[in-house]
């Protein structure tokens, strides 16, 4: 029957409504899948204005084929839309259906609700239609914005097919491009509700992780702060520790007790190395390292504490791709040894912990060949492992699941913050009951000649030595190291106070702290770089401040060591004479 062109102009007028909405939408949020859609309804608008601007012979040519085409231009179009809102890329079949309907529609004869050549683009429309609603309604089942596309969609699928039955009645008809009309506008007005839904949840979960990122730093910035000043604390009793064991033999109970303490120091100082890293504040000191020596030497030291039913084991692919070797070809790079140290014991300790009773951890080093050559670290468990909620949290700092006392929620913290600091990146795998896998890159970089060896410090002869620090206890005893190692020692708090030191004395060699009233560590090397540049300057800190500065100015990290701190001395200063004959 010849149908009210009137009808057709409204539905062209509802469509191109549609797609001008949501494209202007899509043009201004920078959104694909609205784009898309936008497409969908101006195609379809092209596929009813024949039929509202042409003569009403619904068996013109011209009129078919428009019709016809623009509806699989539609169909596809939401399909894309669909497809790209929830982040993939349309399958190909889809357009192997279109091709099939199109020929199919050609084959059997065109003709605008013909029974024979519109039905195979009719089907086809339908099918899309509904496969468009099913997958959004999918996406987010509990999206108000979802269940009203959706829904609009399937209904005006199934609607499709009624349209031989509806022209049979003009009453019905009416009816039909009623419903047709508003299921049309209920469409698109969930597609707009559904984009704003995401968009919004998608700003709540920026504003949620800024806001985490946010409170990460302030938490990194005090464990930085915290652990500087610990770490001033453990050079002053690892020192007086030091100084109590030159005096000879000490007395059974005295002796028990001074081995106490410096466990006590050292197992502080790890847990300080932990706090630096989680606020990733540690000072890198890169040298040259063997990373194979450096991986088994951590797992030969936790070897001592693991159960005998836990078996740890070693693999290292060497240059020439067999397992298992020992050769140190490709594994010599230029890192900090403490912080690797610390992502493999965390790793390990963590992964011994997650295993109850007997099990393996697989630990596994290659290399990855490239412009940018790369060293892989993954630690792999055979334990109780992880579901989605922990997994989500697993590198936030303090969580644990561990029985209180036994962990601090800082292991994988510390990881995650010594990874980042080392120019890596970490990832973790994991199901409930099939245990877990951390995988570790990290850059690897040339090595450089290798550093003195602390066991065999160069002599120098009898050093001028001007220490500088705030805290009188840790000047004190620094400077009591020295001088017990022979060097001529004298004290400054601040770098004013050096400044004047200096200008009436000459000195060999300047050891600052970084921190300081009036004027830092930092400032201080700078002015004396310039107006006594035949003076040594050495920083010592264990804040972000200096990892900066070190890469100027030679450095020692707190806490150290009296033999250490000598030998690291004794080796910049031979470093500096070497400089400066060959400059000579």
């Amino acid at each position: 029957m010849v149908v009210d062109p009137q009808w057709f102009a409204l539905a062209f007028l509802t469509t191109s409504i549609n797609a001008v909405v949501l494209g202007f939408v899509a043009w201004r949020e920078h959104d694909a899948a609205l784009g898309r859609w936008a497409l969908a309804w101006g195609a379809w608008a092209a596929s009813v204005a024949p039929l509202a601007l042409l003569p009403s012979d619904d068996s013109a040519p011209l009129t078919a084929v428009l019709f016809g085409t623009s509806w699989v231009v539609s169909t596809l179009a939401f399909l894309s839309g669909s497809y790209a809102f929830a982040g993939r890329h349309m399958p190909r079949a889809w357009y192997a259906v279109a091709a099939i309907a199109v020929s199919a529609g050609v084959v059997l004869g065109v003709g605008p609700y013909g029974p024979k050549g519109m039905f195979p683009l009719v089907l086809f429309q339908c099918v899309g239609l509904a496969a468009t609603g099913g997958m959004v309604m999918r996406m987010d089942p509990k999206s108000f914005g979802a269940r009203v596309c959706g829904g609009a969609l399937i209904i005006l699928a199934i609607h499709l097919l009624d349209a031989p039955i509806l022209a049979k009645e003009p009453a019905w008809l009416m009816w039909g491009f009623v419903a047709s009309l508003g299921l049309e506008m209920l469409a698109a007005l969930g597609m707009l509700a559904l984009y704003y839904e995401h968009a919004r949840s998608a700003l709540l979960e920026t504003q949620r992780a800024l806001s985490e990122t946010r409170r990460i730093e302030a938490l990194g910035r005090v464990a930085g702060g915290v652990a500087h000043d610990f770490n001033n604390m453990l050079t002053v009793i690892g020192g007086h520790v030091e100084f109590m064991r030159m005096h000879g033999a000490l007395p059974a109970n005295v002796e028990k007790s001074v081995s106490t303490i410096e466990q006590a120091v050292s197992q502080s100082a790890r847990l300080t190395a932990q706090l630096l890293a989680f606020g990733r504040k540690s000072v890198l000191q890169p040298a040259a390292i063997d990373v194979q020596r450096v991986v088994r030497d951590a797992l030969e030291l936790l070897d001592k504490v693991m159960p005998a039913s836990i078996d740890v084991r070693f693999e290292c692919i060497v240059r020439g791709g067999e397992p298992g070797g020992r050769d140190s070809e490709g594994y010599g790079a230029t890192m900090d040894r403490a912080l690797l140290e610390q992502i493999v014991l965390n790793l390990v300790t963590n992964a011994r912990d997650a295993i109850d009773g007997a099990g393996v951890i697989d630990v596994r080093l290659s290399r990855l060949e490239g412009e940018e050559p790369r060293l892989l670290l993954s630690v792999s468990d055979t334990g109780r492992g992880m579901d989605e909620s922990v997994l989500k949290r697993v590198f936030e700092p303090f969580f644990t699941t561990k029985d209180e006392g036994r962990g601090t929620g800082l292991g994988l913290a510390s990881v995650q913050g010594a990874v980042s600091q080392l120019g890596g990146a970490i990832r973790v795998q994991s199901r409930p009951g099939q245990g877990s896998t951390f995988e570790v890159s990290l850059p690897c970089r040339a090595a450089a000649a290798s550093a003195v060896p602390v066991s065999s410090p160069p002599a120098v002869g009898v050093l001028d030595v001007l220490v500088v620090d705030d805290d009188s206890r840790v000047r004190q005893v620094v400077a009591t190291m020295l001088q017990r190692a022979g060097h001529r020692v004298e004290q400054a708090a601040d770098g004013v106070e050096a400044l004047e030191a200096v200008a009436k004395k000459r000195y060999h060699l300047v050891l600052s702290d970084v921190d300081m009233p009036r004027m830092g560590g930092v400032e201080l090397s700078e002015v004396l770089s310039t107006a006594h540049p035949d003076t040594l300057v050495v920083l010592t800190s264990g804040n972000e401040r200096a990892t900066a500065a070190c890469e100027r100015v030679r450095f020692v990290a707190k806490p150290f060591r009296g033999p250490a701190l000598v030998a690291q001395l004794a080796g910049f200063v031979a470093e500096r004479r070497g400089s400066l004959q060959r400059e000579a």
